[in-house]
């Protein structure tokens, strides 16, 4: 078997490392090493012929809470074989394996990434846009699926497990975006601004209608730009700064212990339902930065780059686990929508 993240913000369907990879249990997992895929032992797998290679690159973040100085990603193959995910049985599933694996893939716990798009098909980038379906959209019976980060616990299915939620109210995705993408792409507004300790923007320039990419395999959340990041964080304290030249902000760890405030966005509206959403304050802070004793990372980033979206130039953001953990949240392939419900227990949602 093998430990998979699962990633709402992975077009890719499987990831999975080769046996025989020199690269794949280095580093950190020395004492923890991962699954190793060995084709010998199934009899089901087969391989494309001719091969198909696929270089893969995720950017420099990978996918813990301080960036790589170097891009992340891997050297893998198209294969193919019988792949069993919770009850449900996928025969001759395409999927990637690899054969080199970058340090952010090497140093995760998990032994790969199984990506949950939003489309039920896409194409390798390997030149040729060859097809590949997407593990379980599509499936017969499978429009759906449920995430309990509270409860560890996600649920493929149609409708068997809507007994779990509490008021899920279900947001439309922006389709042509989150088709083009292979992601879950929502309409967004960051509730931030007021009580600003910068006094310099905010207001209603921090209101601007924005969408941000849902990724349950992301451990931060990624505002569009520099001066986003700069506004929001200005809004906390004011002496919360950059802290190295990839994008991260932090500051004294006894600073974020005396403050803190929860971050609050909407999404959707436009086009139907819309949903506060709120990354606590407790996860604001990520720990100690390496190499910076006594100064604390900041859970938002800011990437190297702007961000927007390319059919009407709108800032866009990732929003990783830390915000959709407060959340019992339902993906639905079918009406292309994701639903946000309280998590049980907690009035506050």
């Amino acid at each position: 078997h093998s430990n998979v993240i699962l990633d709402t913000g992975s077009p890719i369907p499987l990831l999975l490392p080769l046996s025989t990879c020199p690269t794949c249990n280095r580093g950190q997992l020395e004492q923890r090493p991962h699954n190793l895929f060995d084709p010998s032992l199934s009899s089901t797998f087969t391989s494309t012929n001719p091969a198909i290679p696929v270089q893969l690159s995720f950017g420099s973040a990978g996918g813990g809470t301080v960036p790589y100085s170097t891009p992340q990603g891997a050297n893998c193959t198209v294969v193919r074989d019988t792949l069993t995910v919770g009850a449900h049985k996928i025969k001759n599933q395409q999927f990637l394996l690899c054969d080199e694996y970058s340090e952010g893939l090497r140093d995760q716990f998990a032994d790969g990434i199984l990506g949950l798009s939003s489309v039920a098909s896409g194409a390798w980038p390997d030149g040729n846009q060859t097809e590949y379906g997407a593990v379980l959209a599509g499936l017969a019976g499978v429009k759906e699926f449920s995430v309990d980060f509270e409860e560890g616990r996600i649920v493929f299915g149609g409708g068997s497990n809507r007994g779990d939620r509490e008021g899920v109210k279900n947001v439309k995705l922006e389709e042509e975006l989150s088709k083009s993408r292979g992601g879950w792409v929502v309409e967004t507004r960051w509730e931030g601004g007021d009580n600003d300790h910068d006094h310099d923007g905010g207001g209603e320039e921090a209101q601007e209608a924005a969408v941000a990419l849902l990724d349950t395999g992301s451990a931060v959340m990624v505002t569009p730009d520099f001066d986003t990041a700069r506004r929001l964080y200005g809004s906390m304290s004011r002496d919360i700064r950059p802290i190295d030249s990839l994008g991260s902000w932090g500051v004294e760890c006894e600073v974020w212990e005396k403050m803190g405030r929860d971050v609050k966005f909407v999404v959707g509206g436009s086009r139907g339902e819309k949903v506060e959403v709120v990354v606590k304050k407790e996860f604001l802070n990520v720990g100690e930065y390496p190499g910076q004793p006594g100064i604390c990372q900041g859970l938002f980033l800011h990437p190297l780059t702007q961000a927007r979206e390319p059919l009407r130039g709108r800032p866009a953001w990732i929003f990783g686990n830390a915000l959709l953990r407060g959340y019992v949240t339902v993906w639905n392939w079918e009406e292309m929508s994701v639903g946000f419900g309280k998590v049980r227990g907690d009035p506050e949602r």
